[in-house]
């Protein structure tokens, strides 16, 4: 009976040994599902964000906090949310210090909740200053409308000392149409440097409105993971412009995506000594405005480039009447010409300037260029180099009269060309997939209590907290008790998942590693006094062996002994059978001699 016990014990344990090993699956599977609901990107809350940015930055959401932290000299500015900064013209620009960040949410990691900085200006204010080197914006939507005749730009880098990284950005522009001063969404000025990395989306609208501005001795930097696009509306505005010295380099890699609408408007203008390199890798899609070079500016051209005219534009325009102008069409160099004006606008013009200069066209031996009218294109690759100074009248090229001015060239088959940036639109992907994530998280958690249910052996659960007594001797003055625990998603803090930011997904990364700590700790503790009554079976089937010879010792005979004295009685017996017959014989023959 106490072995049958011992058994019945046994198998409870084990009942809820299997259901802890499949109750663990089950937590594994759902860790697996919180880390591919991490890898979505969910938005970072305020707290998630306030680690990160450590305690030398500072999670904003006021325009007071972010002037406060930025006049505090925080390392890293975290923009949490949309920040209206309202009219600037009392309390000026954001003028970051030597090394800070001003930065969004996604600098951190990829999410769903955007980081934007707006405001209004009537007086000539920048939105953010920078002068000091070191500087980082990144990952905002910055909104700003200039409503003022004064030059004022949304970011400003200005002085030889100021050096900044610009990535990640959407930058919206609006200025008046009767301004008559240049604005900008990015502009570097007076020996500054910008460079420009990942996505730059920007817009600009009104009179004099560029995208992307270097002047004075400048230099702007689009490096090889830019994507830049820009779009401006408005008259004599610009996409890319450099002027009085400065330099604007497009890096090997980079695509950049112009498109221009406004009258006198162009893509690329490049003036007044102002330098334009396009690095072979490099790709450029120009629509409607065109390339300007003039006033002794030079434009180094080895990348791929697509100039599509609309109306009013020229595919490249050199100085004709500015003096000194060069453009330089290098080896590596694929330029496609598709000009949709009429018969007063030409893939490329250059002449002689009005004060006798010259303007210079050079084609390099292996450059590649591609002419199309009406629908029909013709494949050029230059088969020797080609320079030309004109001094005198001005020259049209176009899909026409291509092979009479430049010589060398022949039909060559057709490359692949730059294709528009698709910019990324807000959606909601991510918020689906985490819900998505969620369901099934609160799936697995449903099966997890219900299998905790289906764990228990002839009426006891230990799984939830029931307890399990083994007698050990015939007394019962020895119970062994085996305590069970309550291991249900509730009794070990397993909560449902409301995952509305990471914390949230991380909390439950850190409940489920509890939960799984605790079901190893019981499923050793069961293993222990699994193995407790397995050696006190063993031990009482012995015991039961050694009382059963005790008894058998008790109540059997010996045999050897039993056998001896049976044969004896035989013996006897047939001693006395035998004696019976003789006497029975001796009788008989006394009686016979009567």
């Amino acid at each position: 009976a106490l072995l049958d016990a011992m058994d019945q014990g046994i198998q409870t344990i084990e009942a809820a040994s299997q259901g802890i090993e499949t109750a663990t699956s089950l937590l594994e599977q759902m860790q697996s599902i919180t880390t591919q609901a991490g890898a979505v990107g969910q938005a970072l809350s305020k707290e998630d964000l306030q680690g990160l940015v450590g305690t030398n930055g500072a999670v904003v959401e006021t325009a007071d906090e972010l002037r406060a932290a930025i006049n505090s000299g925080k390392e890293t500015i975290c923009v949490y949310g949309n920040i209206d900064l309202g009219d600037i013209t009392d309390t000026g620009s954001l003028t970051l210090k030597t090394n800070q960040k001003l930065v969004g949410a996604g600098y951190f990691g990829d999410n769903v909740t955007a980081s934007s900085i707006s405001a209004t200006s009537t007086v000539g204010k920048n939105l953010i200053t920078i002068t000091q080197s070191g500087c980082l914006v990144s990952d905002l939507s910055i909104d700003y409308d200039s409503n003022t005749t004064e030059s004022s730009y949304a970011i400003s880098l200005y002085g030889n000392k100021a050096t900044a990284d610009l990535k990640n950005l959407d930058i919206e522009l609006n200025v008046d149409d009767a301004d008559k001063n240049y604005k900008s969404a990015i502009r570097s000025y007076n020996g500054a440097i910008a460079n420009l990395y990942g996505d730059i989306n920007i817009k600009t609208s009104g009179n004099l409105a560029i995208g992307i501005f270097s002047s004075f001795a400048s230099i702007i930097n689009i490096n090889s993971d830019a994507e830049i696009t820009v779009n401006t509306t408005g008259v004599n505005a610009w996409g890319v412009g450099m002027i009085n010295s400065s330099i604007c380099n497009i890096k090997s890699g980079a695509k950049v995506d112009i498109s221009t609408a406004g009258e006198k408007g162009w893509g690329i203008n490049v003036t007044e000594n102002g330098v334009f390199n396009a690095d072979e890798g490099s790709e450029i899609l120009i629509i409607s405005g065109g390339l300007q070079i003039s006033n002794h500016a030079t434009s180094n051209l080895g990348g791929k480039v697509v100039i599509v005219t609309i109306s009013n534009a020229h595919g490249i325009f050199i100085g004709y009447t500015n003096k000194g102008c060069e453009l330089n069409i290098l080896s590596s160099a694929q330029i496609y010409f598709d000009i949709n004006g009429n018969t007063s606008f030409h893939a490329i013009v250059y002449g002689a300037s009005s004060d006798l200069g010259s303007n210079s066209l050079n084609i390099a031996q292996g450059a590649k260029l591609a002419f199309e009218k009406d629908g029909n294109v013709k494949w050029y690759e230059q088969e020797s180099d080609y320079k030309d100074i004109n001094t005198g009248t001005a020259k049209y090229i176009d899909y026409y009269s291509v092979t009479r001015i430049v010589p060398g060239l022949a039909e060559t088959t057709p490359w692949t060309l730059p294709t528009e940036i698709e910019t990324d639109e807000e959606d909601n992907t991510a918020k689906k997939n985490i819900a998505e994530y969620q369901s099934q998280f609160n799936t697995v958690l449903d099966e997890y209590n219900k299998l905790l249910n289906d764990c228990s052996y002839q009426g006891i659960n230990l799984l939830k907290g029931g307890n399990l007594k083994v007698v050990f001797n015939e007394h019962r003055s020895h119970v062994f008790n085996v305590l069970g625990q309550d291991i249900t998603a509730a009794a070990i803090g397993l909560n449902e998942a409301l995952w509305q930011t990471t914390g949230d997904i991380n909390r439950s990364v850190s409940e489920l590693t509890n939960a799984i700590t605790t079901l190893r700790s019981l499923a050793e503790s069961l293993g222990n006094q699994y193995s407790i009554i397995q050696t006190r079976a063993d031990f009482t089937e012995g015991l039961t062996d050694i009382l059963e010879t005790g008894a058998d010792e008790l109540t059997l005979a010996d045999m050897n002994e039993a056998s001896a004295q049976y044969l004896s009685l035989q013996t006897r017996q047939q001693l006395a059978l035998n004696s019976l017959s003789l006497a029975a014989q001796s009788a008989q023959s006394v009686l016979s001699l009567f």
